[in-house]
């Protein structure tokens, strides 16, 4: 199995590179990803690993407790993705792209590292990685640990290789029952692990006041009207949205609407669309240039402003529900006391919307015949809207202090 998994791994690698070199996203940092690390500090590090920016963002609480205790430390962040390198580099000492995982990429980069703990997050079991660690002495922890019901499938398949992989593994912090169940049928060690919550949704929120919301909201809109902010979008979802908010917006005169893409190469695309469409709509750029004027609907084309857009909503719908990716984290319109609204595919995030939906706190959106019946409510009854806000923002609190629980249990080991 080992072999087999490492000629893969050097076969796909090679094959992407062409791709990747002409990839909008992939191109960025391509070095990287085959071991170039340029400006590595020969210095003791601890190494955060995450895949792409949800990943990450569930790692900076954690880094953010490390730095109140260990002011000094030096921390190195790696991620899979640009974008979730984008989303911390500025918390952290050094920030580079994964390499694949052999060895012919691993190697040059490892030799210059001094790592005092390799932590990662919820299943970048990455078993070369992990043995290259163990045989220098490193300690392993696995943080902020899930796994979904889609990913267990193809676990289980592979079982021998993760057995191995989490056998190297010092302590594993795991996010719900559930997953705990899953990491010990996959061969984690029971005596290592404990269900600690995840850091992801341990946070400090950014927005701390109605007035600042309120202050935010004039940036975008005009005063009053309700706002639903369409979180995170990929392509596919439009079909389900932009035909139902086109007749909304003739209908309700107090609707304003926030499309808040999930990549930035995507802008142009939603740009485009919203254009194919006849939406009458400005751009966040535009605003910014002193160009845009407030308009019902607003193409929220700049980066690190959605929760800023969370903080005035009064209802967002989480991406990557309405298309096979498997949902984006409830909790962050949650936080704000804004409703979370999702379509069918919540493979990722399916304890999450679980745990809300039994507080009637999240709305399950099945087509589009539901995107209008909730459209519809949103717009006439106010207050239920609200309500359910609330209920969201008290699930989320119940979750606080997963980063002290998780940091704890590295320290003690």
């Amino acid at each position: 199995m080992k072999l087999l998994y490492d000629f893969l791994t050097i076969v796909i690698a090679f094959l992407l590179y062409p791709f990747l070199r002409i990839h909008s996203r992939g191109k960025r940092r391509l070095s990287e990803r085959y071991g170039n690390w340029k400006n590595v500090a020969n210095e003791e590090v601890y190494w955060f690993h995450g895949a792409s920016i949800g990943e990450v963002k569930g790692l900076l609480p954690l880094i953010r407790v490390l730095r109140s205790h260990q002011p000094q430390a030096r921390i190195l962040l790696t991620a899979t993705s640009p974008t979730g390198l984008d989303a911390a580099s500025d918390e952290v000492d050094a920030a580079f792209l994964m390499p694949f995982d052999h060895l012919l990429f691993l190697k040059k980069p490892l030799s210059k590292l001094r790592v005092r703990a390799f932590i990662f997050g919820e299943t970048e079991l990455w078993p070369n990685i992990l043995s290259l660690l163990t045989n220098k002495g490193v300690p392993l922890h696995l943080v902020n640990g899930v796994i979904s019901d889609k990913s267990f499938y193809w676990y289980r398949k592979l079982r021998t290789l993760f057995m191995t992989a989490l056998g190297h593994v010092q302590t594993l912090s795991i996010s719900d029952q559930k997953s705990f169940s899953r990491f010990l049928e996959l061969g984690a060690v029971k005596e290592r692990m404990q269900v600690t919550g995840n850091a992801k949704h341990d946070r400090v929120l950014k927005i701390t006041s109605k007035d600042t919301a309120t202050e935010l909201k004039k940036q975008f809109f005009l005063e009053g009207g309700r706002v639903l902010t369409l979180g995170s979008m990929h392509p596919g979802e439009i079909e389900y949205w932009f035909p139902v908010l086109k007749e909304a917006l003739v209908t309700y005169d107090q609707l304003s609407i926030l499309i808040a893409p999930r990549h930035r190469e995507k802008f142009s695309y939603f740009h485009d669309e919203l254009m194919r469409y006849g939406f009458s709509f400005t751009s966040r750029s535009k605003m910014l240039q002193g160009e845009g004027a407030c308009l019902p609907v607003c193409l929220l084309d700049t980066y690190g402003e959605l929760e800023d857009a969370y903080s005035f909503s009064n209802a967002a719908f989480v991406g990557g529900t309405f298309v096979d990716i498997g949902g984006h984290n409830p909790f962050e319109p949650a936080s704000y006391g804004v409703l979370p609204v999702v379509g069918p595919y919540v493979h990722k995030i399916s304890p999450l919307v679980k745990e809300l939906a039994d507080e009637d706190a999240c709305i399950e959106l099945p087509d589009i015949s539901g995107v209008r019946k909730f459209l519809k409510a949103f717009m006439e009854d106010e207050q239920k809207i609200q309500d359910a806000g609330e209920r969201a923002r008290r699930v989320f609190q119940k979750h606080q202090g997963a980063a002290e629980r998780i940091y704890k249990q590295i320290v003690s080991n």
